[in-house]
């Protein structure tokens, strides 16, 4: 039994995947209503934080993926 309405299952197969949607929540939630507020190094350092956090998750799946093929290997 789920209490919270807008909880969704969604699950996601990477860690991309998982990012997209943690950024997109955060912006519709936390940026998009202060927008008017921000100055430009404000836009500027978001997207700088936005391009890590999208860099940390494709390292993650290349992690993820290069694991999953040594375990391919590892059965000879």
């Amino acid at each position: 039994m789920n209490i919270n309405p807008d909880y969704s299952d969604e699950s996601f197969t990477t860690a991309e995947q998982a990012m997209e949607h943690t950024m997109g929540w955060l912006f519709e939630n936390f940026i998009e209503p202060k927008q008017a507020e921000l100055d430009e190094s404000d836009n500027m350092l978001l997207a700088v934080m936005g391009l890590t956090l999208k860099e940390i998750a494709r390292r993650a799946d290349a992690y993820d993926q290069l694991q999953d093929n040594s375990n391919q290997f590892s059965r000879n």
